[in-house]
């Protein structure tokens, strides 16, 4: 896309973040080689997503001004996690919320199941003070998913909702840690009517028009939106809303082909990781993970560009797994989580 790109040093400084992210996999895949490195990763996620959600938690209590500009434009009511636009806060935490709670159906040992219970409810309630609807509806999609596919989850499913209700309920009713406008932002109806997200889509549509289905080439989208439409290039707005549109504007027929291309090589992973994973604690993951990447799949029609670094990390840990399952022989040691049942 860069030999017939609008803005050719716009169109490099957009894949650089891409060529990051690829170098990102590179090293999961060649560290995450065992089922014990596998389950570090694991521990590694859920803890630094904790972590960063405390850290927001303590930087409002004690009034720390970070200059954050999306709070100001949302009343304060939705968190940014020490700085981050809110959706992509909500984002970066969505992933490993399914694989938290998949990681305490598996895990024999009672204090650890409950700290990761009470981890996976506390990124859940800290995605939800995003005020994210996206993500809400996004973790929301791959429960579903997860229930549908796995018996284990399912036990455990209805809990997750009751629970997600009484949050809902409880955070509202009591302004919870400033909690109540972020969830009523999520319950809200959402409208489409001057809405900068369809603008925006009708822009790359045009844009694919115009190219005869080509594309505008790699970063020609921010170069040529004020020739489409200036409103939305004056505005903090400026960009396609949704990886299939930004895909659609600037990579044409060719890059919706290698996207279709990309899903279906991974449910082709995903499949052949599940039957071999029948039956040992992995299958849970095999699950979980593909459940959030669905749940980020669907998000990424109305958010999100094709170089977020977390998706492709997520699906390297996926691929680290998938790996592990197919290598795994009849003699190594089983695929169990922990050795010590629970009380």
């Amino acid at each position: 896309g860069l030999f017939w790109s609008a803005d050719f040093g716009r169109g490099v400084s957009e894949l650089l973040p891409l060529g990051i992210a690829i170098a990102n996999t590179v090293v999961i895949l060649t560290f995450v080689r065992s089922w014990k490195g596998f389950k570090a990763t694991l521990w590694c996620w859920v803890l630094a997503c904790v972590g960063i959600g405390v850290l927001a938690l303590l930087s409002n209590a004690l009034g720390l001004d970070i200059g954050v500009d999306f709070q100001a434009a949302s009343g304060g009511g939705r968190e940014t996690g020490l700085g981050q636009q809110p959706n992509w806060f909500a984002m970066n935490l969505m992933f490993i919320i399914h694989t938290t709670f998949g990681m305490a159906i598996v895990e024999r040992k009672t204090v650890l199941r409950w700290i990761l219970i009470l981890s996976g409810l506390f990124i859940f309630v800290m995605m939800l003070k995003s005020g994210s609807r996206g993500g809400a509806y996004a973790t929301l999609i791959g429960a579903f998913v997860t229930a549908f596919a796995n018996a284990g989850f399912r036990r455990w499913f209805g809990r997750l909702l009751l629970t997600t209700v009484l949050i809902f309920g409880f955070g509202i009713a009591f302004n919870i840690a400033d909690s109540a406008s972020a969830l009523i932002r999520i319950g809200s109806n959402i409208s489409l009517n001057q809405n900068y997200r369809q603008l925006n889509w009708l822009t790359c549509f045009e844009m694919f028009q115009d190219s005869t289905g080509l594309g505008m080439g790699a970063g020609s989208y921010k170069a040529l939106l004020p020739t489409y439409n200036n409103y939305l290039a004056q505005s903090l707005y400026d960009y396609p809303h949704g990886i299939f549109w930004e895909l659609m504007a600037q990579y044409g027929v060719i890059g919706l082909m290698l996207l279709t291309w990309f899903l279906y090589t991974v449910w082709r992973m995903i499949k052949a990781a599940a039957q071999r994973a029948k039956g040992t604690d992995a299958e849970i993951f095999v699950w979980t993970m593909p459940a959030a990447m669905i749940g980020y799949f669907a998000w990424s029609f109305v958010e999100f560009t094709i170089t977020d670094k977390p998706f492709w990390e997520f699906l390297s840990l996926y691929t680290a797994l998938y790996f592990i399952i197919i290598n795994h022989k009849p003699g190594d040691p089983p695929l169990k989580w922990s050795e010590e049942e629970s009380k």
